[in-house]
């Protein structure tokens, strides 16, 4: 697969999906053959998860909205003028659902078929069955030639993107500790970090979501990918968190308990996140930044930052206590990880 760009993977998955229609359609009936091809070829996909999953979605869609339109196309037979105004609605909806919801467009788009059909007196039951059933033959060839033709799944995909976006979480982790500390702050540097670490985990959870489709195919890594499902958006949520609080902080002088802790928390830190990354890229056990990382216990940070945060302003603790937490969810990553 590494030699191939994936255009030209999905490129030859959409032809391996063809040929498979082709064979289908030598030993079975396909009546509207357009169907089942128009299927297969949108069907086709990055991953193996993805593929899974909007089969399924344009499965259940093309069942529940070929069933209402049918219903609303008898309903209206007597008066086939309501079916222009609905084939527009069902347009118009499908259209405005297209980049927010692939399974409502699909939905609106096979009601749009019906009541198309409907106009050219040509729909019945019959095509209903016909719609479905080249429907799901789409679906198979595009799942097969998906498994079978330089297959991608999307555990391995979610994985590059969930090492890509805690390296962004990293430098902001760093990037925290450091602010209160620093005379001069730069805004714009700080906002691009946040932009892209949002954009980063939308495509995470993204990926997320095909991978939970694979697990019901495959066993294998589903520890390490639900750790990482797990634990990630606590770590995010925790880590953007304490930059924006740090950055509500007034210069803060580089002594006392409060720049102890706050360095002590940025060693540890950086070292889970070294251990992490090296376990998730090249499955090696950082057995020194292990130990960095685990140099105090969460209790003794506990009664650290309650030492530090004594004399501090509301913002200090709770800046105080989103690194605690980032810290406790890098942790707890690192124990699901089975790094032990």
């Amino acid at each position: 697969m590494k030699s191939f760009k994936p255009s030209t993977a999905l490129a030859l998955q959409a032809s391996a999906a063809l040929t498979v229609l082709l064979i289908f359609g030598h030993f079975l009936p396909l009546q509207r053959s357009y169907w089942a091809i128009v299927s297969a070829m949108l069907l086709v996909s990055q991953t193996f998860g993805e593929g899974l999953r909007k089969s399924a979605q344009r499965i259940a869609m093309t069942i529940l909205g070929g069933a209402l339109a049918t219903w609303l196309y008898f309903l209206t037979h007597q008066h086939p003028v309501l079916w222009v105004p609905l084939l527009l609605a069902c347009v118009f909806m499908m259209v405005y659902y297209l980049e927010a919801s692939y399974q409502i467009s699909i939905f609106f788009a096979t009601m749009a078929v019906v009541f198309l059909f409907a106009m050219l007196n040509a729909w019945s039951t019959d095509l209903l069955i016909i719609r479905v059933y080249e429907t799901l033959l789409g679906a198979l060839a595009a799942i097969l030639s998906s498994a079978l033709i330089f297959p991608v799944r999307a555990y391995q995909k979610f994985k590059q993107e969930a090492v890509d976006f805690l390296k962004v979480l990293q430098a902001l982790n760093h990037e925290a500790s450091e602010t209160p500390f620093r005379a001069k702050r730069d805004l714009v540097q700080v906002n691009q970090m946040h932009a892209d670490l949002i954009a980063r985990y939308i495509n995470l959870k993204k990926n997320e979501r095909f991978g939970h489709f694979e697990n019901f195919l495959f066993r294998t890594n589903q520890g390490e990918f639900y750790a990482l499902t797990d634990k990630i958006f606590p770590l995010f949520f925790y880590s953007v968190n304490a930059q924006q609080v740090a950055l509500m902080l007034p210069l803060q002088e580089a002594q006392g308990e409060l720049f102890k802790f706050v360095q002590q928390m940025a060693m540890m830190n950086q070292a889970c996140f070294e251990a992490i990354l090296a376990f998730l890229q090249d499955g090696k056990k950082d057995l020194a930044a292990l130990q960095i990382c685990n140099k105090v216990k969460l209790q003794d940070v506990a009664n650290n930052m309650e030492l530090a945060s004594k004399e501090s302003t509301l913002n200090a603790k709770a800046f105080l206590y989103n690194l605690m937490h980032a810290h406790e969810a890098l942790q707890r990553l690192i124990n699901d990880l089975k790094f032990f």
